[in-house]
This record gives structure tokens, C-alpha cells and sequence, in this order.
């Protein structure tokens, strides 16, 4: 395609659909409404995606609505490009979202600075992707709204596996994220409002399983598994949530961790120990009432 931009003029959205034919391992922009599936493995970083927060360039770039990206099964992989995501969902906030974006049945999203990043967007998912080998986040939602991040599996990434920085009402939920560093698994952060985290599997990460942080508030953390993790399994800073019904054992510090936070607010049984952890199961650090 022309400039690798892929693209189907006087179409009808509900009968013809761009198909993104990348068979030979092309990367490109999306800038048209429809349906696209990868032929083949990708390789590359070569778009331009210098107006998005934090990168450079991006191997496959959506900059429409109303798309559906199919993977297939095939690999998008990194070549070495400095400052790249792997998958881009590129809106511009109160301007642009760019909504109902839906990437799926992707196995390998792997060596870019960021592996799956939505980027001032709403109303928009992954589903059925691991992501790994990133060296910041695997899964990246930042100034978004109504995110759907299910059934997909974070891994090796060098800041965190899923994070979710200035992101509000939005679902992190049935993944699978582990031997994540610099955070640990799943972050919440940066004023993260009515997100859902819930029944996730997150262990062996460098720090926490779960952290929020940054009077991210009003948050659900419900219903998932914590463990092996270096620090926390659950780490809540400075914040105001729920937090139900987690089961937290052989964690390096605490089982869940409540520091400098505001009346949080904990369900009976809200945590099960499988194993004690290292060195305390719940601690309350400058808890406040």
C-alpha cells in the first residue's frame, strides 16, 4: 500500500472492509472503519507515531473508529527500533477518542518500548493478547476512558505488565500478568478513577501484584490471585478503594499493603491466605480513619 496507509475510499462500513493485508510483514495505519486481519508475522516499527506521549514510532497505528484488528495468531515483533509501540490506538482527548476499537487473538506483541498502548481513547479493547518482552509496559492505557483490557496475558515487561495511568471506568480483568518488573503486575496510577481489577492471576513480579497509587480512588480491586511476588501482592497508596475478596499468600513483604490511605474500604474476607505471607498478611502503614 501507498505509504503504508491502508485505506478503502466510497466504501459502506456495514459491506466493504479495509483488509489489512501484511502477509510480507508490513506494519501501517488504519485509518478507515472495518475489519483487519494479519496474514502473516509482522516485524518492524516504520510508522511515524511522534504525536503520541512517549513514542516515536509504532508498528500498526489505528487512527479511526469503529475497527476490529484480528491478529490471527500471528506475531507483531519489534526490530530494534528505539522509542516504539507495537500496537497503537491513536486518539487525541476531547478531540478525537477514536471508540469501539477492538484488538484481539494477537500471541506475541513483543519487543517494543510498549507493547499494546491506548492513547487518549475511550470505548476500546484487547482481548486474547499477550504482550511481553517490552521494556515499559506490555499493556498501556493513558488518558483514557471505558478500556477493556480482558483474557490476555502481560509478561517480562520491564516497568509493568498492564498500566493504567489517568484512565477512569475502565476493566483489567481474567489476565494473567507475571515476571513483570519495575511496578510488578497490574498498576493503577495518576488519578485512575472507577476502574475495575478483578479476577486477575499476577505472581513472580519484581515488585507488586497489584498496586494503585497516586490518589487513584474509587477503584474495585475484586476476586484475584496474588502471589510470589517480590514486594505486596496488593499495594494501595495514598488512595480510597475497595478491595474484596483477594487471595494473597507467599508475597515477599505483605499480603496487602494499605499505606498513607484514606478509609479504604475492605469486605469481610477480603482476603485468603493460602500461605502466610513472609512478613505480614495485612499491613496498615499511616492508615487513616
Amino acid at each position: 500500500t501507498l505509504a503504508n496507509t491502508l485505506s478503502l475510499t466510497d466504501h459502506d462500513p456495514d459491506s466493504d472492509y479495509a483488509i489489512l493485508q501484511s502477509g510480507l510483514g508490513t506494519c501501517g495505519v488504519i485509518d478507515t472503519a472495518g475489519v483487519y486481519n494479519l496474514t502473516g508475522n509482522v516485524l518492524g516499527a516504520s510508522i511515524d507515531a511522534s504525536e503520541v506521549f512517549g513514542i516515536d514510532w509504532a508498528c500498526i497505528k489505528i487512527a479511526t473508529d469503529n475497527v476490529l484488528f484480528d491478529c490471527g495468531g500471528y506475531n507483531i515483533t519489534n526490530d530494534g527500533t528505539a522509542d516504539a509501540g507495537g500496537i497503537v490506538v491513536n486518539g487525541t482527548v476531547y478531540i478525537d477518542f477514536h471508540t469501539n476499537v477492538t484488538i484481539q487473538n494477537c500471541p506475541g506483541v513483543s519487543e517494543y518500548k510498549i507493547g499494546v498502548y491506548f492513547h487518549e481513547t475511550r470505548d476500546d479493547a484487547a482481548f486474547n493478547t499477550t504482550s511481553y518482552n517490552n521494556s515499559l509496559y506490555g499493556f498501556f492505557a493513558y488518558t483514557t476512558q471505558d478500556i477493556t483490557i480482558n483474557d490476555s496475558v502481560a509478561k517480562r515487561n520491564l516497568q509493568a505488565g498492564i498500566y493504567l495511568s489517568n484512565t477512569n471506568l475502565s476493566t483489567a480483568g481474567r489476565n494473567l500478568a507475571y515476571n513483570n518488573s519495575g511496578v510488578g503486575g497490574i498498576a493503577v496510577t495518576s488519578s485512575s478513577f472507577y476502574n475495575n481489577v478483578t479476577s486477575n492471576i499476577a505472581y513472580n513480579n519484581t515488585y507488586h501484584g497489584v498496586s494503585l497509587d497516586t490518589q487513584s480512588s474509587y477503584n474495585n480491586v475484586s476476586n484475584n490471585t496474588v502471589y510470589d511476588n517480590v514486594g505486596d501482592g496488593i499495594y494501595v497508596h495514598t488512595s480510597y478503594n475497595k478491595i474484596i475478596n483477594n487471595t494473597a499468600f507467599n508475597n515477599n513483604i505483605s499480603g496487602i499493603r494499605l499505606y498513607e490511605s484514606v478509609c479504604q474500604y475492605i469486605q469481610v474476607a477480603f482476603i485468603l491466605w493460602s500461605v502466610i505471607n513472609r512478613e505480614y498478611n495485612l499491613a496498615l502503614v499511616r492508615f487513616r480513619d
